[in-house]
């Protein structure tokens, strides 16, 4: 499913293919029903559809909030049943004192959730349609306002004035931090407006020190499904183990913090989804070869503490949010970074370094991912929640490491976070350079993605499997990863 997504009031490019089947997605009219025998409608999908949209701009569900009533406060599908949402008529749930209010999105989109939540409980064919939705989201984001005060306040020109310096102002915590200054545009298209320079800062004066290289050993894990029956309708999941090497060394920090860089061969493969291939989709495509020089990559997404670390060094191009994620913990992957903070991290740990530091072209992080394999994930032809945090399984992100690695030794390329690549969006992968090199295209706000998420169903985190997000835009969905770029002789 791709929408348009405002992002706790800020309409952003977004196309995350989230399908919904989980708790808190089900409609009244199905709680309590078999949902695999159930003939399920458009008219379901409508709910989940809105669920979806309010979690994506709030960042919490609707049925969710301070309980107001006598007793406990109910579980989520008894709210659900009883149409108690934070703004509903005679409800019983209010939002909590922090909460982001509804009134901050345009009138047009608030009207539709409640037209959703209060009318459509009773009389679901009132529900809106994906139509309905598409109209509402594109009329806020042509009625998008950038604050005159912080570049990465963006507003609803109907709310009057900018909520999230109002916001910072009594929290004390600017939850979108940005660069103060004046700025005067107002946002006529998230694909054409761009006020930040689109190049990736590179280290071109860093003295390249040659890093002390070492070796260590990890489990891989490879899977195989056995089919069985006339048909072969019936399968088995079976895991085989390995053992692999791997070159690294570590970027120490201080304090006990430190980076673990994998030495990544060069090669060449195949890049993007062959026509045949499950769930694959035209963006993946065409499949070409590509040419790839050596590099070392993040062992690990990058965590809380080494951010911290980075964050707490002078500033390079932009300020940087010391402790942005919505998961809190030292081995858990930063999440709530826009693409220049990545950027600005890189450059910042290059200076503090002497080495050269990037975000991965995508080229690149699908080469790693692969590590030499043509199948859907790494692990094979399928994953399982055994091997990869996606689907929700976990309810959040995971500590970094907890999942056996790939061939080259890499861990979380598969779901976790999402992670920055270097490259602009591109529809596909014509035109693509085949030496691995970045695709940059002028004046496009959007950012490439890969891996998939905690929250993704396992198609969205295949090796080819590729999305986009506006890059001055924050999501505790997404990470990234570096690149240490070997100095060529």
């Amino acid at each position: 499913m791709g929408i348009l997504r405002i992002a706790a009031g800020q309409i952003n490019c977004l196309s995350l293919n989230q399908t919904v089947g989980s708790e808190g997605f089900t409609p009244v009219e199905l709680l309590g029903k078999d949902i695999a025998t159930t003939n399920q409608t458009e008219t379901h999908d409508r709910f989940r559809l809105a669920v979806l949209i309010h979690y994506l701009l709030f960042g919490y569900h609707p049925f969710s909030g301070q309980w107001i009533g006598s007793g406990e406060s109910p579980e989520q599908t008894e709210l659900i049943r009883k149409g108690y949402w934070y703004a509903g008529q005679n409800s019983l749930i209010r939002p909590s004192q922090n909460t982001i209010p509804l009134d901050v999105v345009h009138p047009k989109v608030k009207k539709l959730f409640l037209q959703c939540f209060n009318e459509g409980h009773t009389q679901p064919h009132l529900r809106p349609t994906a139509q309905d939705w598409h109209d509402a989201l594109q009329v806020a984001v042509n009625e998008l306002t950038v604050c005159g005060r912080v570049d990465s306040h963006h507003y609803s020109r109907h709310y009057s004035k900018c909520y999230w310096c109002e916001r910072a102002a009594t929290l004390g915590v600017d939850i979108f931090p940005g660069v103060a200054g004046t700025v005067t545009q107002t946002v006529s298209s998230p694909k054409s407006s761009n006020q930040i320079s689109q190049q990736p800062p590179t280290a071109t004066s860093y003295i390249q020190s040659s890093p002390s290289l070492q070796m260590f050993a990890f489990d891989v894990v490879t899977v195989t499904v056995e089919r069985s029956g006339l048909f072969g309708w019936g399968s088995q999941v079976k895991l085989n183990r390995s053992r692999n090497q791997a070159q690294y060394f570590t970027e120490d920090l201080g304090n006990g913090v430190i980076l673990e860089m994998v030495s990544i061969p060069g090669g060449s493969f195949m890049m993007g989804a062959p026509l045949g291939e499950k769930f694959s989709k035209d963006r993946e495509r065409p499949q070409h070869k590509v040419t790839i020089k050596p590099f070392f990559m993040g062992k690990f997404q990058v965590t809380q503490a080494p951010w911290r670390a980075v964050a707490s060094l002078p500033k390079i191009n932009r300020e940087l949010n010391f402790n942005p994620s919505r998961f809190k913990g030292d081995n858990l992957p930063v999440d709530g970074v826009s693409w220049y903070d990545a950027v600005e991290f890189c450059v910042r740990l290059s200076k503090r370094t002497g080495r050269e530091y990037v975000l991965p072209s995508e080229a690149e992080w699908e080469y790693a991912c692969r590590a030499g394999t043509t199948t859907p994930f790494h692990f094979g032809e399928t994953i399982t929640t055994e091997l990869a945090n996606y689907d929700v399984k976990y309810k959040k992100t995971t500590p970094v490491g907890q999942f056996t690695p790939n061939t080259f030794g890499l861990h979380d390329m598969h779901g976790n976070v999402w992670e920055w690549c270097a490259d602009t969006w591109h529809e596909s992968y014509e035109g693509a350079p085949i030496d691995g090199s970045t695709w940059l295209t002028k004046n496009s706000n959007c950012k490439v993605l890969r891996g998939g998420s905690w929250w993704d169903f396992f198609f969205n985190c295949r090796s080819a499997a590729r999305d986009y997000f506006i890059g001055v835009d924050h999501l505790n969905l997404i990470g990234f990863r570096i690149v240490y770029v070997v100095p060529r002789t």
